[in-house]
């Protein structure tokens, strides 16, 4: 049977459970659902382009596609679990892969990490922007200019030193990894 017949069955709820197996990987929604799908990322993302573009990756690659920003906020996200079970979305995650084996999952807490990492990146780049216009403006009093100035130079010293501890949780994290230390 070609896929397309059985993409034509989905849509009918004919899938035989042989068959489900075959497209578990892929997922297919209704117009409504990618629309409201695409408010919730818009909720993370600024840009619509932006937005448009983590909805590509959703549809080439499921969630493990998103970047782990957006896919870490809608995780936390009571609005995104509603629209998961309105639109009967299992969790991407599978049931093989829950940690029911007592191995620590060192690469689950890294990509988190990372994930921080990219929040970080996009709040500064946005906060600086705000603070270096505030500094550069001349229609601003001198003494606001050079507390925005001020601010800005001392943001970015605790931001370096924050990437530096992230650096340092996971290079912890995958020297553990290496050696399977946190495993039961």
């Amino acid at each position: 049977m070609s896929l397309g017949k059985k993409y034509k069955q989905l849509f009918e709820g004919k899938v035989r459970s042989n068959d489900s197996k075959l497209l578990s990987e892929q997922m297919i929604m209704s117009d409504e659902a990618y629309d409201e799908f695409l408010e919730l990322i818009l909720k993370y993302v600024k840009d619509p382009d932006d937005a448009e573009a983590e909805l590509d990756r959703f549809d080439d690659g499921g969630f493990d596609s998103m970047s782990n920003m957006v896919t870490s906020n809608l995780e936390r996200d009571s609005k995104f679990k509603a629209w998961k079970r309105k639109y009967g979305i299992k969790d991407h995650m599978k049931e093989d892969d829950a940690n029911t084996t007592g191995e620590f999952d060192y690469d689950y807490f890294i990509k988190q990490f990372d994930s921080v990492q990219e929040v970080i990146e996009e709040t500064e780049y946005e906060l600086l922007q705000t603070l270096d216009g505030l500094a550069e403006d001349e229609d601003v009093y001198g003494l606001v200019s050079d507390k925005a100035e001020q601010a800005a130079n001392q943001i970015r010293r605790y931001i370096n030193g924050a990437y530096k501890q992230i650096e340092g949780i996971q290079n912890l994290l995958n020297r553990h990894k290496r050696n399977k230390d946190l495993d039961q």
